[in-house]
């Protein structure tokens, strides 16, 4: 007995012509912009963060709006003289606007805290500053019809060296 039928693309195209349509992927064209500033990423809010109005130190001044694109990715973007890092874990917040409440907001693996890991040999390196590779899966987030974003240091980056500068950088997609 036969599980399935094999139907040659010519054949399908003809026989569904009047109700078939063309779709084409598309692709939001972002430029990297910084989300979280200097001077934050070096501090960690708390080690568990479950309430990120009050836990998220200067939560109100860390909230970056993004309407664009369905999915956010994150990087870091670190001093390129550090060494002995230790990475940090970060967590993302939404919501629709500030009459909502924040909810968790997952990653393409399902996660809410994530580990952006820094490769001193492999990093995009300019010379001064170095880039995380982003991620295709834990590194990005899909947005759940949020607009206002927030992110929460659980652990902070740490080096030896100047690590006061980092900045995460977010790109709509």
């Amino acid at each position: 007995m036969a599980l399935a039928t094999t139907i040659t693309l010519a054949s399908a195209v003809g026989s569904h012509l009047g109700s078939s349509q063309i779709i084409r992927p598309s692709q939001i064209a972002s430029a990297w912009y910084t989300a979280v500033p200097a001077g934050v990423l070096n501090a960690q809010d708390a080690a568990t963060i479950t309430a990120p109005a009050t836990e998220i130190v200067g939560a109100v001044n860390r909230i970056f709006v993004s309407e664009n694109g369905t999915l956010l990715r994150l990087r870091v973007k670190y001093d390129a003289g550090i060494s002995a890092v230790t990475d940090p874990i970060l967590r993302l917040f939404g919501r629709l606007n500030s009459s909502d409440s924040w909810q968790s907001v997952q990653n393409q693996d399902e996660q809410t805290a994530i580990t952006v890991t820094t490769d001193l040999t492999n990093d995009v390196s300019d010379g001064t500053w170095n880039w995380t590779l982003a991620d295709l899966n834990a590194h990005t987030f899909d947005k759940d019809g949020c607009q206002e974003f927030l992110i929460g240091i659980q652990t902070a980056l740490a080096a030896t060296g100047t690590v006061s500068t980092a900045t995460i950088e977010i790109k709509e997609l």
